[in-house]
């Protein structure tokens, strides 16, 4: 089809070694700086820059500058995305190919930047990944501050007017 062969033309000219994901796009590791091997997983907070721009080079949206947060499988984002962060590991730059199934699809986006069926190109650099674990350990720490500094007189209060004595009903 026409999108294939736009996408194995770009591949062609980029002299950049891509590889078919089983998902159906295409991608390339820029960098692997990163020690961990640690690919992000459910509910996971994905810290990230991205730019993406169409197979001739038009830029779409630039977000190189300003850092995005995506909790992992658990926010709208499109799909050939969500399934490329599963790929990289923190301090990745990784290029993605997106045919439009995977992107913005029969219809484009919403504010209309993107036409219909158009295939992207994703530059993704992962900054941070903070594991489910982590970010919940974080949410109870600041649960129990927040109940100790906001809560301690009320709580007292309405645990002594739900008191029952014996015998006595609701």
């Amino acid at each position: 089809n026409k999108q294939n062969n736009e996408i194995f033309d770009f591949i062609n000219k980029s002299k950049k070694k891509f590889t078919r994901s089983n998902y159906g796009f295409w991608y390339h590791n820029e960098i692997k700086k990163n020690k961990s091997k640690y690919k992000p997983k459910f509910g996971d907070k994905i810290f990230y820059t991205f730019e993406c721009m169409t197979l001739n080079g038009e830029k779409q949206f630039n977000f190189n500058a300003k850092q995005q947060i995506y909790r992992m499988e658990q926010q709208d984002i499109i799909s050939g995305l969500r399934e490329g962060f599963k790929l990289m590991s923190e301090g990745d730059i990784t290029t993605f190919i997106f045919p439009s199934y995977l992107a913005y699809g029969l219809y484009g986006d919403s504010e209309k930047k993107i036409k219909p069926n158009t295939t992207l190109v994703y530059e993704v650099n992962v900054q941070k990944i903070l594991k489910n674990k982590a970010i919940l350990k974080e949410s109870i720490l600041n649960l129990t501050k927040t109940r100790t500094y906001f809560f301690p007189n009320s709580a007292t209060s309405i645990r002594s007017n739900c008191s029952l004595e014996r015998g006595s009903s609701l």
